[in-house]
């Protein structure tokens, strides 16, 4: 295992790496691709408000696409229009690069960064599965086989999502909404299973309480129920109290603020949807084991988990 963590961990920077040099090499330069009417090129008056950013090194019109390629000369954000009709934004990063109207937006072959990502995912995806498999294989009474289900449904699911960003792709701040979407998409549609499971679970736990008394293991399942039925809600929670925050101007699609609040949003969706995968993976576990019948040639047998009542021989 230390091994494959090793080749994981090799695999990601080195693909980190090369994706960062080509996006830095080839990405001083963009080209902004706008369907037209009109192949002559001399009807276009294209407009770019600070000289100073970007430079046009290349225009022509091909099958009634107006091509104009830009390349970046210092730091800044530049607006740019043509004939008066056509705006878009190029923002040009320290490094050279050159986004389309976006801070993270799209810029060229910027594509080579989610197709890294999405090879990781596969990758770490192979590693749970064949570790879930000699898991089980050893032992299917263990509470790492309920992670590592729980983590492969998890890595399915991203794992898909990514495959979609990398065909839809648009640019890194296009890829985060993807995943906010499919993500709010999966706990919309995974929330009656969620609640019905956690309302079993409330049930059961109130039952063990009154059996075994009141005790905080006891409460857990408890909490752990609530904690599942509330936690689909928790972004929209977020987001309504993060637009009585005047200060952080979050609404202010420019502000760092912005980003940050995308960040941390992406994040908490990720994380609810984990524990649900966890949940997912749990359920289906529970279901395999109590459907597995071992074999009767043992010699005997240990029941573990009952609790031997106090004083019980002074009762015969």
């Amino acid at each position: 295992m230390k091994h494959k963590k090793k080749l994981l961990l090799t695999l990601i920077i080195l693909l980190f790496i090369i994706s960062l040099s080509i996006v830095t090499i080839t990405g001083k330069t963009y080209t902004v691709s706008i369907k037209v009417d009109s192949n002559d090129i001399s009807d276009y008056n294209i407009k770019i408000d600070k000289k100073n950013i970007v430079k046009i090194v290349d225009k022509n019109i091909i099958d009634n696409t107006l091509k104009i390629k830009f390349k970046s000369i210092h730091t800044g954000k530049v607006f740019i229009s043509i004939n008066d009709s056509n705006y878009f934004h190029l923002y040009v990063h320290k490094i050279g690069v050159i986004t389309y109207n976006d801070f993270f937006g799209e810029s060229h072959n910027s594509i080579v960064l989610p197709i890294s990502i999405l090879i990781v995912l596969i990758y770490i995806l192979y590693l749970l599965i064949m570790s879930y498999k000699i898991s089980i294989s050893k032992n299917l009474y263990q509470y790492k086989n309920v992670v590592y289900l729980g983590m492969i449904v998890f890595f399915i699911f991203i794992t898909i999502n990514q495959i979609f960003s990398c065909i839809n792709y648009s640019g890194l701040s296009n890829n985060i909404d993807n995943i906010l979407i499919s993500s709010s998409s999966y706990l919309k549609y995974t929330f009656p299973f969620v609640f019905t499971i956690s309302i079993l679970m409330i049930i059961s736990n109130i039952i063990l309480i009154k059996k075994e008394g009141k005790s905080l293991k006891n409460l857990l399942g408890l909490f752990s129920a609530l904690f599942f039925c509330i936690m689909p809600f928790i972004p929209d929670i977020m987001y309504q109290l993060s637009f009585k925050l005047k200060l952080l101007e979050i609404h202010n699609l420019n502000s760092i603020y912005a980003y940050i609040y995308k960040f941390i949003e992406v994040f908490t969706y990720e994380l609810i949807v984990y524990f649900e995968c966890i949940l997912i993976g749990n359920t289906i576990l529970g279901i395999k084991v109590n459907k597995y019948i071992p074999k009767f040639n043992k010699d005997y047998m240990i029941i573990l988990g009952c609790k031997t009542i106090r004083n019980l021989y002074h009762r015969y």
